[in-house]
């Protein structure tokens, strides 16, 4: 009776009714659980809806939603990455690697919407066709493309096409993942970095997550990027801090703070440098 006793009281149930008591405990617990899992399931729908034009089900977005969805960007860039791949090996496989590259790319590009592709235009319009942060920022509210955004766009691509279409499978899949998963980190990274401006479509990511937060968005970023990498994975993922510090210190000066454009365009320029030293380090 003493042993049972001390199980009981060790258990966190009490003698009397304790089997109805554990058994209350276990099912509050399952509750709990399926809540969190719930709520997880509800901010993956509120990234895909945000980053991507998958088609995602339409779920209730409450405030601080996005904040919060921000610590799984990068499984929205691996998702994004790994249409590219299929895109690449399916098309490859049909009319050579050539065609499997752009095949790869556009598939990438349509999953996207070009949603960074139009943020690294707008901010190449802004940070060139501007006098000063404000009127910097008025032209990157134009939706109108300038003569900077035409030639960010082209030489994006272009630097895509030229460094993907030589490589293998495998390493367009390294490049395509790394680039994609790194690329999607930028955005929490710059909104701790820089101010916001309250009109910025950035203000939406601009709350702070907490410790479990941060700890959840390095593992969803840092564990595929190993996986797919790995003994590179470090120089990659300093290449992607090197070129977000060099935003930064840009976007601090050319317009007092950071939009939503500029997060795009950092996440195009990052994609960039991974893919490119990804090949480098393969040749």
């Amino acid at each position: 009776m003493l042993l049972a006793g001390n199980l009981l009281r060790h258990s966190g149930c009490r003698p009397h009714g304790a089997a109805g008591l554990c058994g209350l405990g276990s099912v509050r617990s399952f509750i709990g659980w399926c809540a969190v899992v719930r709520d997880g399931l509800r901010l993956m729908a509120v990234a895909f809806g945000f980053l991507t034009r998958l088609p995602v089900p339409r779920v209730e977005v409450r405030d601080g939603d996005l904040t919060r969805s921000s610590t799984l960007f990068g499984v929205v860039g691996l998702t994004v990455a790994a249409l590219g791949v299929a895109a690449r090996l399916l098309a490859g496989w049909v009319w050579g690697p050539v065609v499997g590259a752009v095949a790869g790319v556009f598939a990438i590009t349509l999953a996207t919407g070009a949603f960074h592709e139009d943020g690294l235009a707008d901010t190449a319009d802004g940070l060139w066709g501007g006098w000063e942060p404000a009127g910097r920022l008025r032209i990157m509210r134009d939706s109108r493309l300038g003569t900077y955004g035409t030639v960010a766009l082209i030489m994006a691509f272009a630097v895509r096409f030229a460094l993907l279409i030589p490589t293998s499978p495998a390493t367009f899949a390294v490049a395509l993942l790394c680039g994609h998963v790194l690329g999607r980190a930028a955005g929490p990274v710059l909104v701790h970095l820089l101010p916001v401006p309250a009109d910025s479509s950035s203000a939406d990511i601009a709350g702070r997550v907490g410790p479990a937060g941060r700890l959840v968005t390095a593992a969803l970023v840092i564990v595929p990027v190993a996986v797919a990498a790995g003994l590179l994975a470090l120089p990659l993922i300093i290449v992607a801090l090197l070129v977000t510090v060099a935003c930064a210190g840009v976007y601090r000066r050319r317009l007092g703070g950071v939009t939503g454009d500029a997060i795009g365009a950092t996440t195009v320029l990052i994609e960039l440098a991974v893919i490119a030293t990804v090949v480098a380090v393969d040749r």
